[in-house]
Protein backbone atom coordinates (compact mmCIF):
# COMPACT_ATOMS: atom_id res chain seq x y z
CA UNK A 1 0.00 0.00 0.00
CA UNK A 2 3.00 2.56 0.98
CA UNK A 3 4.58 1.57 -2.26
CA UNK A 4 1.15 2.25 -4.29
CA UNK A 5 0.96 5.72 -2.61
CA UNK A 6 4.41 6.83 -3.19
CA UNK A 7 3.97 6.00 -6.81
CA UNK A 8 0.70 7.75 -6.77
CA UNK A 9 2.45 10.69 -5.42
CA UNK A 10 5.03 10.82 -8.35
CA UNK A 11 2.88 10.43 -11.06
CA UNK A 12 1.03 13.45 -9.40
CA UNK A 13 3.96 15.40 -8.84
CA UNK A 14 5.28 14.91 -12.25
CA UNK A 15 2.31 15.46 -14.30
CA UNK A 16 1.79 18.78 -12.18
CA UNK A 17 4.75 19.93 -13.27
CA UNK A 18 4.14 18.88 -17.28
CA UNK A 19 1.40 20.72 -16.63
CA UNK A 20 3.15 24.18 -15.83
CA UNK A 21 6.28 23.60 -18.53
CA UNK A 22 4.62 24.85 -21.90
CA UNK A 23 6.66 22.66 -23.84
CA UNK A 24 5.61 19.87 -22.40
CA UNK A 25 2.33 20.01 -22.64
CA UNK A 26 0.90 18.28 -25.79
CA UNK A 27 -1.58 15.68 -27.17
CA UNK A 28 -0.53 12.10 -26.91
CA UNK A 29 -2.63 9.68 -28.98
CA UNK A 30 -2.91 6.09 -27.90
CA UNK A 31 -2.55 3.35 -30.50
CA UNK A 32 -3.74 -0.18 -30.10
CA UNK A 33 -5.57 -2.53 -31.58
CA UNK A 34 -5.30 -4.89 -34.85
CA UNK A 35 -4.59 -3.17 -38.61
CA UNK A 36 -7.67 -1.02 -38.97
CA UNK A 37 -7.36 0.47 -35.71
CA UNK A 38 -3.78 1.24 -36.59
CA UNK A 39 -4.56 2.97 -39.50
CA UNK A 40 -6.94 4.90 -37.98
CA UNK A 41 -4.99 6.00 -35.40
CA UNK A 42 -2.15 7.03 -37.67
CA UNK A 43 -4.78 9.06 -40.22
CA UNK A 44 -5.77 10.96 -36.54
CA UNK A 45 -2.40 11.50 -35.66
CA UNK A 46 -1.63 13.22 -39.28
CA UNK A 47 -4.33 15.24 -39.05
CA UNK A 48 -3.74 16.79 -35.43
CA UNK A 49 -0.07 16.85 -37.22
CA UNK A 50 -1.21 19.15 -40.34
CA UNK A 51 -3.32 21.51 -37.81
CA UNK A 52 0.20 22.61 -36.37
CA UNK A 53 -0.69 20.70 -32.99
CA UNK A 54 1.96 19.59 -30.58
CA UNK A 55 1.15 15.67 -30.84
CA UNK A 56 3.03 12.24 -30.15
CA UNK A 57 2.42 8.53 -30.46
CA UNK A 58 2.14 6.53 -26.93
CA UNK A 59 2.92 2.82 -28.10
CA UNK A 60 3.09 1.44 -24.94
CA UNK A 61 -0.38 -0.85 -25.61
CA UNK A 62 1.98 -3.26 -27.93
CA UNK A 63 4.34 -3.78 -25.08
CA UNK A 64 1.67 -4.85 -23.31
CA UNK A 65 0.10 -7.01 -25.68
CA UNK A 66 2.09 -9.62 -27.38
CA UNK A 67 -0.54 -11.41 -29.27
CA UNK A 68 -1.52 -8.33 -31.58
CA UNK A 69 1.79 -6.51 -32.45
CA UNK A 70 1.56 -2.92 -34.49
CA UNK A 71 2.33 -4.05 -38.16
CA UNK A 72 1.25 -0.81 -40.03
CA UNK A 73 4.45 -0.05 -41.88
CA UNK A 74 4.30 -3.30 -43.35
CA UNK A 75 1.52 -2.15 -45.81
CA UNK A 76 1.25 1.47 -45.47
CA UNK A 77 4.60 3.78 -46.48
CA UNK A 78 4.33 6.44 -43.38
CA UNK A 79 5.39 9.99 -42.44
CA UNK A 80 7.55 9.90 -39.38
CA UNK A 81 5.81 8.99 -36.22
CA UNK A 82 7.16 10.66 -32.86
CA UNK A 83 6.90 8.79 -30.22
CA UNK A 84 6.97 8.84 -26.53
CA UNK A 85 9.07 7.56 -24.08
CA UNK A 86 7.30 4.82 -21.49
CA UNK A 87 7.69 7.32 -18.54
CA UNK A 88 5.92 10.07 -20.59
CA UNK A 89 3.21 7.76 -21.71
CA UNK A 90 3.04 6.21 -18.35
CA UNK A 91 2.45 10.00 -16.87
CA UNK A 92 -0.08 11.43 -19.56
CA UNK A 93 -2.31 8.07 -19.05
CA UNK A 94 -2.49 8.80 -15.94
CA UNK A 95 -2.33 12.43 -15.04
CA UNK A 96 -4.05 13.50 -18.04
CA UNK A 97 -6.77 10.92 -19.52
CA UNK A 98 -8.97 11.77 -22.48
CA UNK A 99 -11.73 8.99 -24.27
CA UNK A 100 -12.46 9.76 -27.49
CA UNK A 101 -15.42 8.18 -28.70
CA UNK A 102 -17.83 8.21 -31.57
CA UNK A 103 -16.60 10.23 -35.13
CA UNK A 104 -13.59 11.60 -35.42
CA UNK A 105 -14.90 14.47 -37.04
CA UNK A 106 -16.71 15.40 -33.58
CA UNK A 107 -13.93 14.07 -31.65
CA UNK A 108 -11.19 17.11 -33.13
CA UNK A 109 -13.55 19.92 -32.64
CA UNK A 110 -13.77 18.78 -29.19
CA UNK A 111 -10.42 18.30 -28.21
CA UNK A 112 -9.57 18.88 -24.60
CA UNK A 113 -6.68 21.70 -23.39
CA UNK A 114 -3.45 20.30 -23.47
CA UNK A 115 -1.62 18.20 -21.84
CA UNK A 116 -4.28 15.13 -23.02
CA UNK A 117 -3.68 11.66 -23.58
CA UNK A 118 -6.66 10.89 -26.03
CA UNK A 119 -7.66 7.07 -25.79
CA UNK A 120 -11.26 5.74 -26.70
CA UNK A 121 -12.22 4.26 -30.01
CA UNK A 122 -13.68 7.00 -32.47
CA UNK A 123 -13.84 5.86 -35.81
CA UNK A 124 -14.39 7.59 -39.44
CA UNK A 125 -17.60 7.60 -41.29
CA UNK A 126 -18.17 6.40 -44.91
CA UNK A 127 -17.87 9.75 -46.10
CA UNK A 128 -14.89 10.93 -44.13
CA UNK A 129 -12.71 7.53 -46.02
CA UNK A 130 -13.54 8.97 -49.30
CA UNK A 131 -11.53 12.07 -48.34
CA UNK A 132 -9.13 10.69 -46.06
CA UNK A 133 -7.60 7.53 -48.11
CA UNK A 134 -6.59 9.12 -50.82
CA UNK A 135 -4.95 12.32 -48.78
CA UNK A 136 -3.52 9.90 -45.94
CA UNK A 137 -3.06 6.12 -47.33
CA UNK A 138 -0.20 5.74 -49.47
CA UNK A 139 0.08 1.51 -49.94
CA UNK A 140 3.31 -0.28 -50.51
CA UNK A 141 3.30 -2.12 -53.57
CA UNK A 142 2.33 -6.27 -53.60
CA UNK A 143 5.93 -7.47 -53.62
CA UNK A 144 6.51 -5.18 -50.09
CA UNK A 145 3.68 -6.74 -48.41
CA UNK A 146 3.06 -10.19 -49.18
CA UNK A 147 5.64 -13.36 -49.34
CA UNK A 148 5.68 -15.93 -52.16
CA UNK A 149 2.73 -17.48 -50.71
CA UNK A 150 0.43 -14.63 -50.86
CA UNK A 151 1.15 -13.50 -54.12
CA UNK A 152 0.60 -16.69 -55.59
CA UNK A 153 -2.56 -15.95 -53.82
CA UNK A 154 -3.19 -12.78 -55.46
CA UNK A 155 -2.60 -14.13 -59.06
CA UNK A 156 -5.52 -16.64 -58.47
CA UNK A 157 -7.76 -13.55 -56.82
CA UNK A 158 -6.95 -11.40 -60.21
CA UNK A 159 -7.71 -14.62 -62.98
CA UNK A 160 -11.36 -14.84 -61.91
CA UNK A 161 -14.59 -12.57 -60.78
CA UNK A 162 -14.26 -13.49 -56.80
CA UNK A 163 -15.72 -13.05 -53.49
CA UNK A 164 -13.51 -11.78 -50.18
CA UNK A 165 -14.91 -13.24 -47.22
CA UNK A 166 -13.95 -11.91 -43.81
CA UNK A 167 -14.58 -14.49 -41.13
CA UNK A 168 -13.54 -13.22 -37.50
CA UNK A 169 -13.09 -15.21 -35.03
CA UNK A 170 -10.25 -14.74 -32.21
CA UNK A 171 -10.70 -11.74 -29.43
CA UNK A 172 -13.95 -11.48 -31.01
CA UNK A 173 -15.45 -14.76 -31.24
CA UNK A 174 -17.37 -14.54 -28.29
CA UNK A 175 -20.06 -12.03 -27.13
CA UNK A 176 -19.00 -10.40 -23.71
CA UNK A 177 -20.53 -7.72 -21.34
CA UNK A 178 -20.22 -4.51 -23.03
CA UNK A 179 -18.95 -5.85 -26.52
CA UNK A 180 -19.99 -3.34 -29.23
CA UNK A 181 -19.93 -6.86 -31.39
CA UNK A 182 -22.59 -8.99 -32.89
CA UNK A 183 -20.88 -12.42 -33.24
CA UNK A 184 -21.89 -13.60 -36.54
CA UNK A 185 -22.65 -17.43 -36.90
CA UNK A 186 -21.77 -20.21 -39.93
CA UNK A 187 -25.06 -19.34 -41.36
CA UNK A 188 -24.57 -15.92 -42.73
CA UNK A 189 -21.40 -16.85 -44.37
CA UNK A 190 -23.35 -20.20 -46.19
CA UNK A 191 -26.12 -18.13 -46.87
CA UNK A 192 -24.30 -15.45 -48.28
CA UNK A 193 -22.82 -18.06 -50.93
CA UNK A 194 -26.09 -18.68 -52.41
CA UNK A 195 -26.45 -15.05 -53.75
CA UNK A 196 -27.47 -15.24 -57.51
CA UNK A 197 -25.54 -12.41 -58.23
CA UNK A 198 -22.09 -14.43 -57.35
CA UNK A 199 -23.06 -17.47 -58.46
CA UNK A 200 -20.06 -17.53 -61.18
CA UNK A 201 -17.56 -16.25 -58.29
CA UNK A 202 -15.03 -17.66 -56.83
CA UNK A 203 -14.85 -17.77 -53.11
CA UNK A 204 -12.05 -16.35 -50.92
CA UNK A 205 -12.13 -16.80 -47.00
CA UNK A 206 -9.85 -14.78 -44.63
CA UNK A 207 -9.92 -15.71 -41.09
CA UNK A 208 -7.49 -16.37 -38.02
CA UNK A 209 -9.16 -19.38 -37.26
CA UNK A 210 -9.06 -21.43 -40.94
CA UNK A 211 -10.49 -24.98 -38.50
CA UNK A 212 -13.77 -23.18 -38.06
CA UNK A 213 -13.80 -21.94 -41.69
CA UNK A 214 -13.33 -25.76 -42.98
CA UNK A 215 -15.54 -27.45 -40.51
CA UNK A 216 -18.42 -25.19 -40.32
CA UNK A 217 -19.10 -23.43 -43.47
CA UNK A 218 -17.08 -25.08 -46.19
CA UNK A 219 -19.08 -28.56 -45.91
CA UNK A 220 -21.90 -26.54 -46.50
CA UNK A 221 -21.60 -24.76 -49.49
CA UNK A 222 -21.59 -25.30 -52.81
CA UNK A 223 -19.65 -22.43 -54.60
CA UNK A 224 -15.67 -22.62 -55.56
CA UNK A 225 -13.70 -21.62 -52.71
CA UNK A 226 -10.48 -21.26 -50.96
CA UNK A 227 -9.47 -20.83 -47.41
CA UNK A 228 -6.63 -18.65 -47.27
CA UNK A 229 -3.89 -19.70 -45.61
CA UNK A 230 -0.65 -18.42 -43.65
CA UNK A 231 -1.93 -14.88 -42.51
CA UNK A 232 -2.53 -15.17 -38.81
CA UNK A 233 -2.93 -12.52 -36.56
CA UNK A 234 0.22 -11.53 -36.72
CA UNK A 235 -0.21 -10.92 -40.56
CA UNK A 236 -3.44 -9.72 -40.92
CA UNK A 237 -2.42 -6.77 -43.32
CA UNK A 238 -1.86 -9.14 -45.62
CA UNK A 239 -5.81 -10.47 -45.13
CA UNK A 240 -6.34 -6.65 -45.91
CA UNK A 241 -4.14 -6.35 -49.11
CA UNK A 242 -5.78 -9.46 -50.55
CA UNK A 243 -9.34 -8.64 -49.72
CA UNK A 244 -8.83 -5.48 -51.17
CA UNK A 245 -7.89 -6.80 -54.36
CA UNK A 246 -11.46 -9.16 -54.34
CA UNK A 247 -14.39 -7.73 -56.70
CA UNK A 248 -17.09 -7.88 -53.54
CA UNK A 249 -16.61 -8.17 -49.94
CA UNK A 250 -18.87 -9.97 -47.12
CA UNK A 251 -18.17 -8.21 -43.94
CA UNK A 252 -17.88 -10.14 -40.21
CA UNK A 253 -17.39 -8.64 -36.74
CA UNK A 254 -14.52 -6.39 -37.16
CA UNK A 255 -13.93 -3.33 -39.53
CA UNK A 256 -11.58 -5.43 -41.74
CA UNK A 257 -14.06 -5.89 -44.25
CA UNK A 258 -14.98 -2.79 -44.46
CA UNK A 259 -11.55 -1.22 -44.53
CA UNK A 260 -10.86 -3.36 -47.95
CA UNK A 261 -13.78 -1.92 -49.45
CA UNK A 262 -12.40 1.86 -48.70
CA UNK A 263 -8.66 1.06 -50.12
CA UNK A 264 -9.96 -0.14 -53.14
CA UNK A 265 -13.76 0.72 -53.81
CA UNK A 266 -14.12 -0.32 -57.31
CA UNK A 267 -13.44 -4.02 -59.36
CA UNK A 268 -11.97 -4.92 -61.56
CA UNK A 269 -14.85 -3.67 -64.28
CA UNK A 270 -14.34 -0.11 -62.99
CA UNK A 271 -17.97 -0.26 -60.74
CA UNK A 272 -18.31 -0.07 -57.02
CA UNK A 273 -17.78 -3.11 -55.53
CA UNK A 274 -21.11 -4.22 -53.60
CA UNK A 275 -20.43 -5.74 -49.91
CA UNK A 276 -22.22 -7.90 -48.06
CA UNK A 277 -23.24 -7.02 -44.02
CA UNK A 278 -24.53 -9.64 -41.28
CA UNK A 279 -28.36 -9.12 -40.14
CA UNK A 280 -29.90 -10.77 -37.63
CA UNK A 281 -33.81 -9.78 -38.45
CA UNK A 282 -33.09 -10.80 -42.14
CA UNK A 283 -34.84 -14.13 -43.41
CA UNK A 284 -31.35 -15.08 -44.66
CA UNK A 285 -29.25 -13.03 -42.31
CA UNK A 286 -27.26 -10.90 -44.68
CA UNK A 287 -28.22 -7.17 -46.42
CA UNK A 288 -26.52 -5.08 -49.04
CA UNK A 289 -24.74 -2.65 -47.11
CA UNK A 290 -24.20 0.77 -48.60
CA UNK A 291 -20.28 2.47 -47.80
Amino acid sequence: MLIRLIKWFLIKCVGAVTKKIGFLQRYVILQDGGIVSQMEDYVFYRILVEKGLPVRADFSWYTKNCIMPWRLDRILNLKKIKKVSKITAFTYRNCFPYKLNGLFTDAIKELPPQPAWLGGYPRFSNEEWKTLVPKYIDIKSEHEVLDDRGLNTLQRIRERKCVGVHVRRGDMSTEIDGCYWKVHPAQYFINVTMIETFKDYKWFFFSEDKEWVEEQIIPNIDVENEVVEGNDIEHGYRDLYLMMNCDAIVTSQGSLGKCAFHLNRYDRYGNEKRVIAYDEKAADLWKWERL
